[in-house]
């Protein structure tokens, strides 16, 4: 038999700073996980294969600094991520069918490190990047269906790091493109 519930013992780790889950069949996070989460800074979300919209809960872990989410059935990211998980750092979303970004994203202004791995992105808003000013790192790898990069990638000055591998549909870099110095 396999777990789709969450054992008991995760009750009482108010403390934990860092929780990494591999779990094909969990479908989400219960209100009691997250709430007793309160310090949780690091949060590893990995096959999570039942999982089809990313949890409400998430949204209350308001120190959040990095979060994977490796989930192949999430399509879409809800509204409020942006605007309630403003302390990421650190965002990588792997091997899952997103399409596209909520205009909240914007707002996840202190990210040093984005990765779209394996997404189904299309294309990015024309002034995706604009927000981004402390940007290091950017993997695109593997999102095959994004067909351009918005102009405002030139706007990504302490950017070092940029990978566009496996992007087949990507046409055309932006002009802007020269202004990235590192």
């Amino acid at each position: 038999m396999q777990q789709k519930e969450w054992p008991a013992g995760f009750r009482g780790l108010e403390s934990l700073e860092l929780l990494q889950l591999t779990a094909p069949n969990l479908k989400g996070l219960p209100d009691w996980v997250v709430g007793g989460l309160s310090h949780l800074e690091i949060l590893h979300l990995q096959e999570w294969d039942s999982m089809t919209a990313v949890p409400e809960t998430l949204g209350r872990l308001s120190f959040l600094k990095e979060l994977v989410i490796q989930a192949k059935q999430v399509t879409i990211l809800p509204s409020w991520f942006g605007e309630r998980l403003q302390s990421l750092k650190n965002l990588q979303i792997i091997s899952s069918p997103l399409e596209e970004l909520p205009t909240s994203f914007c707002k996840l202004t202190s990210l040093t490190t984005l990765c779209l791995t394996n997404t189904r992105i299309r294309m990015l808003p024309v002034d995706f990047f604009e927000s981004f000013r402390h940007l290091r790192v950017m993997s695109l790898r593997g999102c095959s269906a994004l067909e351009k990069l918005p102009p405002s990638i030139g706007s990504l000055t302490a950017l070092g790091h940029l990978d566009l591998s496996g992007c087949i549909t990507l046409k055309e870099l932006p002009t802007t493109f020269r202004f990235l110095s590192n």
